[in-house]
């Protein structure tokens, strides 16, 4: 009853609640758990936690043998495996790229990357005076004659 009553689902939260009450042994309801879990994740804005989810999901589709072995579906299978294959790297870019913005985003937010870029521009005017000079009076207000 849970099986269908989780097809069945109002909103993400109520077949997370009936997939939770299924038997979690079953690889197929495992899966189906984390792909609801996490489209919330998704929903909320909590990256990091959709991406573990949907990791979880691939996994238990590899590993739990979801789908019986007959020649057109093993060679669907082959195909989900590639596919499968494709998402975790991507998703491994996705972390990758997330954690250099993050820390890009944490340089911004400290002054870390302002006093960087200030300390390396002090030191080209110091090695570069006369350049510096030049510089400075392209600036410079002209007083009209």
């Amino acid at each position: 009853v849970a099986v269908v009553r989780s097809v069945n689902h109002k909103d993400l939260d109520d077949e997370i609640v009936w997939l939770n009450k299924c038997d979690l042994a079953d690889s197929r309801i495992t899966a189906s758990l984390a792909v609801a879990m996490g489209s919330k994740a998704f929903e909320e804005g909590r990256d990091d936690e959709a991406a573990r989810q949907y990791r979880s999901a691939i996994e238990a589709y590899t590993a739990g043998r979801v789908l019986s072995e007959s020649e057109d579906e093993a060679a669907a299978c082959a195909l989900l495996a590639e596919i499968h294959a494709q998402v975790r790297e991507s998703l491994t870019r996705i972390d990758a790229g997330l954690a250099e913005v993050r820390a890009r985003e944490r340089a911004l937010a400290d002054g870390s990357f302002r006093a960087r870029v200030r300390r390396e521009t002090q030191q080209w005017f110091r090695s570069h005076p006369q350049e510096g000079e030049a510089i400075a009076e392209l600036f410079a207000q002209r007083v009209p004659a």
